[in-house]
């Protein structure tokens, strides 16, 4: 017993002594363990986001770049005149030419030419004349240019007060019922139409009496200078072929005249007396009126041509002696008799086919503007009618609301009329200086035939002053009557052609400014002259053309490229934001855009409308000052703290 105590106390004793150290170890495990710190939350800086108010965003500007050309803005074609062979053409493109400069001479197609039998005086004089007419011809053009730009300028101003006076209307005639609405505007439809009726009727009026007035004056100068032609071409034939006697003269060989047939010289008398005979009677009671002026005028060319046949025949019945050999260096001969005799018969012909012309022109001036004149006329009383009717319907309809709708009627009437006002005046104005501008073309085209008329057909004149720009043909190659030979550009009159899309028409209009850039760099401001309605056919874009203002002497020369830079401000609808495409989310819940309030961003939703490359129109109605995440929103959520970056 003794023995086996101790024994079992041994065993008792080892699973106890285990317990206190397991316990030990425990303890000192939980007691460094509640040493140890907490772990920290580490908190993510801001996102740095760009942003700008709502204002800024009711905007947004831009540029647009086209390719344009550098063109002239008066050219002229060169264009033979009869067929042959070109020659001493001697001019290359870039050459600078004046106007009234001989080009080239067509030879006929054996080599022959008609002799010069022209005054050099008279050239000169002539072309002094056309240079004249040609400067007129270009100041009523540039005249006619700035008064569309200025023009336009006006109306869109005009325009501008006609809308917000009308706006304001609407919006009152809005409280009123639907018929007070239509009858309204049916009212002030017919107003406009009578008063459109009205204008065109009294600018078609004034514009048929001076077109009229102009015919006559023109006729009448045609033909008081064809009679002075006539008589140049008598008073000549009498002092070379004597053709006031049947026989002899005082040219030394004046009984050689038509001695091959007997009748011959005779005939001659006959067509010289009836000639001179008419001209007489003209000078002696020339007719006041315009018509019956031409008509004499007619019957001088017609005779005078007459005349210059029985001369011809003189001529082709002469021998050929030693006062009148066949050619001469110096003195008479019969080939040169003969060569200007034929140049009087062209002449007089020409002249009967022209004052022919200026008959059947005063003819039709008057036919034309009295078959206008009644269309316009009928046109304008139905518009009074019409007017009249919308008139009643509508103070019927006012009866009830009258006082309520007098204040805005009077003012949209005056901003109606203002603009009428202004509208016809500009209308008369630019009409005024479009017939300036076509009676200087037709003066200065009156100048060039003269000049061109003391020419011989088988030359060609410069038609105005510039450079040339293009040559089809070289000496010695065979030409048609009608062909082109050369182009002659304005150097210093430029103008600058783009084509634009679709999508700009509305945009970009007259009056407009613009940066042009030629090829080496250099800039030039310039302004928008027109732009065209209808699009090309074959491209689809719209051609716009457009005036440098200021242009360096090394820039913008003919034929070269430059491009043009256009500034543009889109206005965004209202209600709405134009925003970049990229500062909107779209999400399950729609789309979305953040705005700051303090330094929390907000999430709100909105409505995308038109997109428009980059830019998307987002409906949302926002305070002015509002902030608006434009950049940085892809990394951020609603609630998040962002930082504004700099």
């Amino acid at each position: 017993m003794s023995e086996t105590m101790p024994s079992q106390r041994k065993q008792i004793s080892i699973p106890i002594a285990s317990a206190i150290m397991l316990f030990v170890l425990v303890s000192a495990i939980a007691v460094g363990c509640s040493k140890q710190a907490a772990p920290k939350i580490i908190q993510p800086d801001p996102v740095s986001v760009k942003v700008q108010t709502a204002q800024e965003r009711f905007s947004i500007a831009y540029t647009l770049d086209y390719p344009a050309m550098v063109v002239a803005e008066q050219e002229a074609k060169v264009i033979a005149k009869t067929s042959g062979t070109l020659s001493e053409a001697a001019f290359e493109v870039g050459d600078k030419v004046n106007i009234g400069d001989r080009l080239f001479k067509i030879d006929d197609v054996n080599g022959s030419s008609p002799t010069d039998g022209f005054s050099a005086y008279q050239i000169k004089q002539a072309q002094l004349a056309a240079q004249q007419a040609f400067t007129s011809y270009q100041m009523a053009q540039n005249n006619y240019d700035n008064l569309i730009v200025s023009s336009a300028k006006d109306l869109k101003q005009a325009e501008i007060a006609k809308s917000q006076a009308q706006t304001g209307k609407i919006n009152l005639n809005q409280t009123t019922s639907d018929s007070l609405k239509s009858a309204q505007l049916a009212y002030d439809t017919a107003k406009i139409g009578t008063e459109q009726a009205r204008l065109a009727f009294e600018n078609r009026k004034a514009i048929s009496n001076e077109s009229t007035t102009d015919t006559a004056a023109n006729a009448s100068l045609s033909a008081e200078t064809a009679i002075d032609t006539c008589n140049t071409i008598i008073t000549s034939l009498l002092n070379m072929l004597d053709v006031d006697r049947d026989a002899g003269g005082i040219q030394p060989y004046s009984n050689m005249l038509g001695i091959a047939e007997p009748s011959a010289r005779p005939a001659g008398r006959m067509a010289y007396l009836a000639a001179k005979a008419a001209i007489d009677a003209y000078r002696l009671n020339p007719p006041t009126e315009t018509s019956a002026k031409v008509d004499a005028a007619i019957d001088i060319a017609k005779k005078t041509k007459t005349l210059t046949d029985a001369s011809k025949r003189i001529l082709d019945n002469t021998f050929q002696s030693v006062s009148l050999p066949l050619s001469s260096a110096a003195g008479a001969s019969l080939n040169g008799l003969q060569s200007t005799v034929a140049g009087y018969q062209a002449q007089a012909s020409g002249l009967v086919t022209q004052l022919t012309n200026v008959k059947q022109g005063i003819n039709n001036v008057g036919l034309n503007n009295d078959a206008t004149l009644d269309g316009l006329q009928k046109a304008y009383e139905l518009a009074q009618q019409q007017e009249q009717m919308a008139a009643q319907n509508l103070q019927n309809l006012k009866s009830s609301i009258k006082s309520q709708i007098d204040a805005a009627d009077f003012g949209a009437q005056a901003a109606d009329n203002q603009y009428s006002s202004i509208r016809t005046k500009l209308d008369t104005q630019i009409s005024v200086s479009k017939s300036q501008a076509d009676l200087a073309g037709i003066q200065y085209q009156n100048a060039l035939t003269s000049l061109n008329s003391l020419i011989d057909m088988h030359e060609s004149i410069a038609p105005i002053t510039g450079v040339i720009t293009k040559k089809y043909v070289d000496n010695g190659a065979t030409v048609s009557a009608g062909q082109v030979i050369a182009v002659i550009s304005t150097q210093d009159d430029i103008k600058i052609q783009f084509f634009i899309d679709q999508g700009h028409l509305e945009t970009i209009r007259p009056g407009m400014a613009m940066t042009i850039k030629d090829s080496e760099g250099q800039q030039a401001t310039g302004t928008i002259l027109a732009v065209t309605p209808q699009a090309d056919a074959v491209t689809k874009r719209f051609l716009v053309e457009a005036k440098a203002n200021t242009v360096p002497k090394t820039n913008l020369t003919l034929g070269t490229i430059a491009t043009v830079t256009l500034p543009i401000i889109k206005l965004a609808p209202q209600g709405s934001l134009l925003m970049p495409l990229v500062a909107v989310d779209i999400g399950q819940s729609g789309a979305s855009i953040f705005t700051l309030e303090g330094e929390t961003a907000k999430k709100i939703l909105v409505q995308v409308g038109k997109i428009e490359g980059e830019t998307a129109e987002v409906i949302v109605q926002l305070p002015e000052d509002a902030k608006i995440v434009v950049d940085g929103n892809k990394l951020i959520q609603d609630g998040d703290k962002v930082r504004i970056a700099q």
